[in-house]
């Protein structure tokens, strides 16, 4: 729907490109070190950093690289923030 209202209505082309991530965490803390450590860091809808991974394995692994790192399953409460 959304690349036919595009190119239908606006007359622009896109390209979409699936990334393959499979499992997001929250990150309590964001620094330029996590950004290079982890595969993708993007920011939710409350602009909060979520990382993004591709099996247990790279979060496992982002875990014994960085330590104290902490991995959240659910978004952080706001007033935690």
């Amino acid at each position: 729907v959304f690349r036919h209202r595009l190119e239908n209505e606006y007359g622009v082309k896109i390209a979409t490109e699936r990334l393959g991530f499979t499992r997001a965490r929250w990150l309590s803390t964001l620094n330029d070190e996590l950004e290079v450590l982890l595969p993708k860091v993007v920011v939710d809808e409350s602009d909060r950093p979520v990382a993004l991974f591709h099996s247990d394995f790279e979060i496992d692994y982002a875990r014994s690289r960085y330590d104290g790192l902490a991995l959240l399953e659910h978004p952080p409460a706001e007033e935690d923030r």
